[in-house]
């Protein structure tokens, strides 16, 4: 929504001089290389991209990756009925990759400029020194994250290998307006660091950092991979954090399939970005446990004698315990009763440890299959020594004119009959894995939510300058984008 600001009067009575608050949007993403610059990542930008564009935005402006034409940047799978794995990529552990593609990306930079560190520097410093008196900058960005030791300066993956620290973005967000402010959606892993911007020296306990407000939305926890990490580099149906929340914004996924679930929380007709991050936690089937600025600093300045205080029954309208009720849908007990708290930490602590279990087996099938083929390579490079290193010409060659025999061999090779099966269990433990996860990722979303809740009505009781930091951080994250 556009707000008007009274700029200055005119020597006239009559007139007054009214200016606009603009509304500015920069979404940039890719990978850091070709590798994992991946068809999902890819094809979110290009969804934001026209979201944003089709809406009411002053300016928005799109960055990704090298911005070069004819690069072959973007990786993608083949169809599993394109590509028939054999024994030989078994053994290699090359079945993945032989289905591994690359071509051009279908989108570029709006100002003909990389997203290496630099650039990407420059576009985000201009931005937003060009910010006045309650205009408002929008960030989104789609790619990967990088941990820093103890989660406080985690960063982005940028293009040819670059970084963008959270204290890199924390300069820049310093130079903005006192009266602007500047949100962002991050949904790539240990995206959590980033949702320090929001605090004096980046940190929470020494409340709201001074100049601009900020504020915004990452996919998980500082120290937690995202869903955006998955197996598969090739599918429609990517169920990251931040394709959640566009969909709330927009009313329907990427592929235009309308959103059934309440979006609009408080019914006024329009999407905050509040209520888009609330959709994604309530329905969002992934791993992330998503998370909001406000949130993190309910959690950040618990006192530590709160931990052991017993539960405070919180109002009709508390949204956390909203949250909690509709993720915990197909519990026996019912909402806000000491019943739903001990039947939700019964289910986590079951999903807990069938997922571990999982992951367990999935680790130690992976060991196994690296075990059978050390044993299986010397025999076999015994008879093919050309076979020693798969990028040369010779293994190329060797390939080509031995194929027919070296299958032969490994077919009666008893390692290889077990290979064979390992590699069938690794991919049904790869979606066991996922879908284990998710399933515990709900419950962990309900724990979260009922402390939070508790957190919220005794804050709420307290009063004071932390209530006051609190609600300042919901007003920002409760901004309407200006969308069609």
């Amino acid at each position: 929504m556009k707000a008007l600001t009274l700029a200055a009067l005119c020597i006239t009575p009559l007139y007054a001089h009214v200016a606009l608050a603009a509304d500015n949007a920069f979404l940039f993403g890719g990978g850091p290389n070709p590798e994992n610059s991946q068809f999902s990542i890819e094809s979110n930008v290009i969804w934001f991209d026209d979201v944003l564009k089709n809406g009411n935005f002053d300016q928005v402006i799109t960055q990704f990756g090298s911005n070069q034409n004819n690069a072959n940047e973007i990786s993608y799978a083949v169809s599993q009925s394109h590509y028939q794995t054999d024994l030989i990529d078994i053994l290699f552990g090359s079945a993945n990759d032989a289905n591994i593609r690359f071509r051009p990306a279908l989108i570029g930079s709006d100002n003909n400029r990389t997203t290496e560190k630099e650039p990407l520097l420059n576009t985000l410093n201009e931005q937003i020194s060009q910010l006045n008196a309650n205009d408002s900058l929008f960030l989104t960005y789609s790619g990967h994250g990088g941990r820093a030791e103890g989660g406080k300066n985690n960063f982005l993956y940028l293009w040819n290998n670059t970084e963008l620290s959270v204290s890199d973005m924390a300069q820049a967000m310093a130079k903005a307006h006192s009266e602007s402010t500047v949100r962002y959606v991050l949904p790539q892993c240990y995206s959590g660091g980033f949702n320090r911007l929001a605090f004096k020296n980046l940190n929470p306990k020494q409340g709201l950092s001074e100049g601009a407000a900020v504020c915004g939305f990452t996919a998980v926890a500082d120290d937690q991979l995202s869903e955006g990490c998955t197996e598969s580099v090739n599918t429609e149906d990517y169920r990251d954090y931040a394709s959640y929340f566009y969909a709330a914004l927009t009313g329907s996924n990427r592929n235009g399939t309308p959103v059934t679930q309440p979006v609009d929380i408080n019914e006024d007709g329009v999407v905050s970005l509040n209520e888009a991050h609330t959709y994604a936690y309530r329905y969002g089937n992934s791993s992330d446990i998503p998370r909001s600025t406000s949130e993190d600093y309910l959690l950040a300045i618990e006192h530590w004698s709160e931990r052991w205080a017993s539960t405070i029954n919180p109002a009709a309208s508390n949204q956390y315990n909203q949250t909690a009720a509709i993720l915990g849908f197909d519990f026996d007990s019912e909402p806000m009763t000491n019943a739903f708290y001990q039947e939700s930490a019964k289910k986590l602590k079951a999903a807990q440890l069938k997922a571990d279990a999982v992951y367990s087996e999935l680790r130690s099938t992976f060991s196994t299959i690296r075990n059978k083929r050390e044993a299986l390579m010397p025999a076999l490079l015994l008879n093919w020594p050309q076979l020693s290193n798969p990028k040369t010409e010779q293994y190329h060659q060797t390939l080509a004119q031995e194929k027919k025999n070296i299958l032969q061999w490994l077919a009666t090779q008893e390692e290889m009959i077990d290979l064979v099966q390992l590699e069938k269990r690794k991919l049904e433990l790869i979606d066991n894995n996922i879908n284990t996860m998710r399933e515990l990722a709900r419950y962990q979303r309900i724990h979260r939510m009922l402390k939070l809740s508790r957190l919220h009505e005794r804050l709420k009781n307290t009063g004071g300058e932390k209530w006051d930091n609190y609600l300042a951080l919901q007003t920002c994250e409760s901004w309407v984008p200006p969308l069609k």
